[in-house]
């Protein structure tokens, strides 16, 4: 102590000086590296959760609209009518196999991928059923479009919406896990 105590002034507010820029440094360094990893979740969460979830929400959009289309071919007064709505099938079918692959594509879960082919299986069941529909619309046989529409039809276009739902709500919980170990990490920078 008597040798702290023998220092010249200057000496002394030199030496507080460089212990307080060293804690400074380390306490910056520590700042920045919990920033980055924040930083890296948040991406993570943007590009794995945020992304996907819009994405499902348009296929899902889309797929409404797809049955509606078909129920209008039903409905239509004229054959030029029922082609218009079955080129807004068709228009509607290639928006829906755009956002599915681009979806396909952030898939980092065997569970999700799993919900994904249960999705896909459901819809390849849907489409022949979707087709005859029109095509019995096309043809003037509507009593038959409709009772097909109402019936395995509806039970195929449930299923591709359940499929949906079902991927929506684990993107969710995702997200919420997620969001949770950024809490987590925010606190440890702290």
């Amino acid at each position: 102590m008597n040798f702290l105590n023998n220092l010249k002034t200057n000496v002394k507010l030199i030496g507080s000086f460089l212990i307080i820029a060293i804690i400074t440094a380390v306490v910056g360094v520590v700042g920045i590296y919990y920033i980055k990893q924040i930083d890296a979740a948040d991406t993570k969460l943007y590009e794995n959760q945020t992304v996907p979830l819009a994405q499902l929400g348009d296929m899902s959009t889309t797929f409404q609209r797809i049955r509606v289309n078909v129920r209008d071919t039903i409905l239509a007064q004229t054959p030029e009518e029922g082609q218009k709505y079955v080129g807004t099938i068709k228009t509607l079918t290639t928006d829906l196999d755009k956002s599915q692959g681009e979806y396909q594509k952030l898939i980092v879960s065997k569970e999700m991928q799993d919900l994904f082919d249960g999705y896909v299986k459901a819809r390849q069941e849907y489409v022949p059923l979707r087709d005859q529909i029109i095509a019995l619309a096309l043809a003037g046989k509507d009593a038959e479009a409709v009772t097909l529409m109402r019936g395995d039809a509806f039970a195929s276009a449930k299923a591709v919406e359940s499929g949906i739902d079902a991927m929506q709500a684990m993107k969710v919980e995702q997200a919420k896990a997620t969001s949770d170990a950024n809490t987590v990490l925010a606190n440890q920078a702290t």
